[in-house]
């Protein structure tokens, strides 16, 4: 829980599925964190852009013809603080090391306790 007055974890859920970007914000948002919800890369480097207080992000690997990794390269240039976790039904090994090299705080493969959801961000604030 946060102190009176200090603002809680501003979080990104960068997702294709509409129905899997309204599950994450709500379970997000039960546990009062600032939830704001992207559908591509672009879309959530402009919502970077715009909301500089947004620490952690939670991101699609696959994302149309997009992934996670994308949103890796192009966050570690200009958003060095921002810490992202990749959501994957995918387990190979080398898809987890690569988002590892490019800078991922974490890997959560679907489908995932929803438990552990609130407690990386709480991890990663």
């Amino acid at each position: 829980m946060t102190k009176q007055g200090e603002a809680k974890t501003k979080v990104l859920v960068t997702s294709p599925s509409d129905s899997y970007r309204k599950i994450l914000s709500s379970l997000l948002g039960e546990s009062d964190y600032t939830v704001i919800a992207a559908q591509t890369v672009s879309e959530s480097i402009n919502i970077l852009n715009d909301n500089p207080e947004i620490e952690v992000v939670f991101c699609e690997h696959r994302i149309g013809r997009e992934s996670g990794m994308d949103l890796l390269r192009l966050a570690n240039e200009s958003f060095e603080n921002v810490k992202i976790v990749i959501l994957s039904e995918d387990s190979q090994a080398t898809e987890k090391n690569l988002a590892k090299e490019l800078g991922a705080k974490g890997w959560l493969n679907k489908p995932f306790d929803e438990s552990k959801l609130v407690h990386l961000v709480k991890y990663l604030e």
